[in-house]
Parts: structure tokens; C-alpha cells; sequence
């Protein structure tokens, strides 16, 4: 069981540590092109096949986010491959 657990960890935390750095460092904290405008989610959501998208406003209820986007996948792996997408934009420099 330990074996198994060690060797899933790594495949996950390159992206996962990618994608902290990009979000919470100091550097992308003071400039937004680690953040992704609503109409881009919306692009990439519909690119990838993303269903049922629905984008809910919580800028009255919270003051760290202005949208909630909420989406489905058809399968496990279509719902990771959404998720990768958003990443990968919200990564790469414009």
C-alpha cells in the first residue's frame, strides 16, 4: 500500500506546485496574468467540452472571488483534462 502511495505523489505535484507558485507567490500577486478573466474560462470550458457551465456571482457574499464557475466532465479523465486546460491557461504567460 505505501509503494503504491509513493508512487502516485510524484506524478501529481508538478503541476500542483506549478500552479501554487503561479497563484500565490509575491511576484504574480502584484501583476493578474496568473488569473484568468471570466471570458476566458468560459473560452477554455467551451474549447475542452466542458457541460452543464454555469458561473454563479459571489462578489456580495466574498470579497477573494467575483465568480464561481462550476462545470461537469463526461468521465474522470475529460473532468482532469478540464481542469489541466484552465491550468495551463491560467500559467502561460499573453
Amino acid at each position: 500500500m505505501w509503494a503504491v502511495s509513493r508512487v502516485r505523489v510524484p506524478s501529481v505535484q508538478p503541476w500542483a506546485a506549478s500552479l501554487t507558485k503561479a497563484l500565490f507567490s509575491s511576484a504574480s500577486a502584484s501583476s493578474s496574468s496568473s488569473l484568468l478573466e471570466l471570458e476566458e474560462v468560459e473560452r477554455v470550458l467551451r474549447d475542452v467540452k466542458a457541460g452543464d457551465v454555469r458561473v454563479v456571482p459571489v462578489s456580495e457574499r466574498y470579497d477573494w472571488a467575483d465568480f464561481m464557475v462550476i462545470a461537469s466532465g463526461r468521465s474522470a479523465w475529460h473532468v482532469k483534462n478540464i481542469a489541466q486546460a484552465l491550468i495551463y491557461k491560467a500559467l502561460i504567460i499573453p
